[in-house]
């Protein structure tokens, strides 16, 4: 009797037109509530057995010097999960479990790679690459020259072309009076022809004019090698030694004129201010050359200001004549490569 009385009431309420559409409307909301909350549980479930698993790992980046590296790229190797080192050099990682790899990079450095195992903090040291950053573009500078004693005005050019091995560079220089002095440079050459991690090497053709009322005209031609070690340390950063020998022709005011062979040595270094790429880098060199019968000191300051700005001075004394010569110029690069 019971089930007849249940039976009977599950049949009026289908045969009723009125409740049928309410049911109808009940059942499409309470079904897709249900698989929402069934897939957020799955979800919630799911999410705290991967943090369960995780392992967090910390620490900092110096390089040799011991200086904090910013900016380095920390990566779980194989994955898109990475973070970077904050400008203290600390970094804050979570990987997926202690066999995860670790990878650090960074620009001019070499890239390191670490397994987590049992550490949870670390202290890394990056290496510099053997990465010579002018090769990165070609460039043209273009700027005013002057000898503010004897030949005030002048221009000069200089361009650079990836080689072979290392890079082509060109230069010329003409500064005058708009009289009787002048001067008149031109430089080619090879830039790092050699290159490894402590050593570069550079070799420079040169060729030099100088007219100076009263005193003397000066031409020379010179092979120079250009030599920078990173060691041993003489200087902070950088030791340079240069070499070279040549062939000259001098005439002077009582109209004696000689032709000689001379020797250059030369020290100098270098140095950077600001971190990667320098914002301010300076060279300092200084070269003695042996022309037989007198000898002849020179001296230079080259600076480059964001590596757009350049800026020369030099010093010449030749016997017992003094010159000198200032340089500023714009440098642009005409094409953008990547050689290493």
């Amino acid at each position: 009797m019971e089930d007849e009385d249940k039976n009977s009431g599950k049949d009026r309420i289908r045969n009723n037109p009125n409740l049928t559409p309410h049911i109808l409307k009940m059942s499409r909301i309470i079904k897709p509530h249900r698989i929402a909350i069934i897939t957020l549980l799955i979800m919630l479930t799911l999410s705290v057995f991967s943090s369960y698993g995780q392992i967090t790992v910390k620490g900092k980046v110096f390089d040799i010097e011991k200086n904090i590296l910013c900016g380095v790229t920390i990566r779980e190797k194989g994955t898109d999960n990475f973070t970077f080192s904050d400008i203290e050099g600390d970094f804050n990682l979570q990987v997926t479990d202690s066999n995860s790899i670790i990878e650090f990079s960074y620009i001019g450095f070499k890239t390191k790679e670490v397994t987590v195992r049992e550490t949870r903090h670390f202290l890394i040291i990056l290496k510099e690459d053997c990465f010579i950053d002018f090769f990165d573009e070609r460039i043209i500078c273009l700027g005013l020259s002057s000898d503010p004693v004897n030949s005030p005005s002048g221009v000069f050019f200089q361009m650079t072309h990836p080689f072979i091995r290392g890079a082509l560079i060109g230069k010329i220089n003409y500064q005058s009076d708009f009289s009787d002095n002048y001067e008149f440079d031109i430089k080619t050459g090879i830039i790092h022809l050699i290159v490894n991690c402590d050593y570069n090497a550079d070799l420079d053709f040169n060729y030099r004019d100088i007219k100076i009322v009263d005193k003397f005209q000066f031409k020379n031609y010179t092979v120079e090698s250009k030599m920078n070690f990173s060691r041993p340390k003489i200087f902070p950063n950088y030791t340079t030694l240069y070499l070279g020998f040549g062939l000259s022709d001098i005439k002077k005011t009582d109209f004696s004129q000689t032709n000689q062979a001379g020797y250059m040595l030369g020290i100098g270094t270098g140095t950077g201010i600001g971190r990667y790429p320098h914002h301010v880098s300076l060279e300092i060199g200084v070269k003695s050359v042996y022309w037989t019968n007198f000898w002849e000191w020179k001296g230079e300051i080259i600076g480059k200001i964001n590596e757009r700005i350049y800026v020369s001075a030099e010093f010449d004394m030749i016997d017992s004549s003094f010159t000198m010569g200032f340089k500023i110029g714009y440098r642009f690069g005409y094409r953008r490569i990547s050689v290493r």
